[in-house]
């Protein structure tokens, strides 16, 4: 027999549940980065992901339908009562709802994800040096024509089954090879309708809540394949985005398939381009105006492709995600995803050194 102030008190407790089991893990693993890497990775998370991925491996749809439509159903149970006639303390009632998801959801992510911040994962390099940069940006050049010509085929999506497990296996394994070890077998799953997650101009997310990887079906493929890698590194409990870009180039331009090493290279030379634009915009457009024609017309074709899908809320997107990367250690924001040139101009020299990339 439950009043409305039964309900309260058990909304009470697990908005103080929650909160005491979040503050917990700050104060374990903020403050012991190798405690948050023996406790919460190697215990916690692989033992979620392990379960969590045998049992939802073999559905056929992104999950973050699921998910809102839960939240819609609970938010509509528990908002039609409180607005009925008679119901005195509607806005203290409202404010303890929405404190409520609010914990939930915040204790969820940390638990099921973002206490990977706390690890002890360093990926900060030197920077590059001008002249190397531009040395590596004409090498780039000459690795992505090479690559471009014997590519025959480029498939049109990169959601299919087949292509997710491949590139997931690329990115696993590169993880092992220098010293990572990945949890779980997490999936990816394109989010339909297309231009869903454009909208906020994101080509992908991994999504704690769900515990899968989701990426636009509205990108051009090049950047499917590229994005699909990237958030399987999130996945697999790398949270640093341009470790995730570096990995994701890694793991594609090792592969057998010449259209991942293609996807790589492209990628990669993309990030270049953008890098060079900021050091000096007119070098960028002599550079532009002069690439191959195939190079220059996969670039314009995937531009096209984007800008089909209008993204109205990038400002709010760009806002609170570089926010929340600054506020999670990743100081430079959403720059954080050019730091895959860095890491693989160093990932090059160590290679040619014999040394080690950690």
């Amino acid at each position: 027999m439950f009043g409305i102030g039964a309900k309260m008190t058990w909304r009470s407790f697990c908005l103080t549940l929650g909160s005491g089991l979040t503050l917990m893990g700050f104060a374990l693993f903020f403050s012991n980065g190798e405690r948050a890497e023996r406790i919460y990775f190697e215990t916690s998370y692989r033992v979620y992901r392990s379960v969590w991925d045998g049992l939802t491996a073999w559905v056929p749809f992104a999950l973050v339908w699921v998910w809102l439509a839960v939240l819609v159903m609970w938010l509509a149970v528990w908002i039609f009562p409180i607005f009925k006639p008679g119901v005195s303390g509607r806005g203290q009632k409202v404010l303890k709802g929405v404190s409520i998801v609010a914990v939930a959801h915040l204790s969820w992510f940390y638990w099921a994800w973002g206490f990977n911040y706390a690890r002890p994962m360093s990926w900060e390099v030197p920077a590059v040096a001008q002249g190397l940069f531009y040395d590596e940006l004409k090498a780039q050049i000459a690795r992505t024509v090479k690559v471009r010509e014997d590519l025959s085929h480029i498939p049109g999506f990169y959601g299919q089954r087949g292509d997710v497990e491949q590139i997931r296996e690329a990115v696993a394994g590169f993880m092992q090879n220098i010293g990572l070890q990945p949890a779980g077998s997490p999936q990816c799953r394109a989010f339909f309708p297309s231009g869903t997650l454009l909208l906020f101009a994101t080509s992908g997310v991994y999504l704690p809540f769900t515990g899968e990887c989701l990426f636009d079906p509205g990108l051009h493929p090049l950047s499917q394949a590229f994005t699909i890698a990237h958030e399987f590194g999130h996945a697999f409990g790398i949270t640093d985005e341009g470790a995730c870009n570096f990995i994701a180039y890694a793991a594609c331009s090792q592969s057998s398939r010449v259209d991942l090493r293609y996807v790589a290279e492209f990628n990669y030379l993309r990030y270049l381009l953008a890098e060079c634009r900021r050091r000096n915009p007119e070098r960028y457009r002599e550079l532009q105006a002069s690439l191959p024609e195939a190079l220059r017309s996969d670039l314009e074709e995937l531009h096209r492709r984007h800008a089909a899908f209008p993204a109205p809320f990038e400002w709010l997107r760009s806002m609170l995600y570089s926010a929340f990367l600054k506020a999670n250690g990743q100081h430079e924001g959403e720059r954080a995803y050019h730091g895959i040139v860095a890491l693989v101009i160093h990932y090059r020299k160590i290679n040619s050194e014999g040394g080690d990339l950690h």
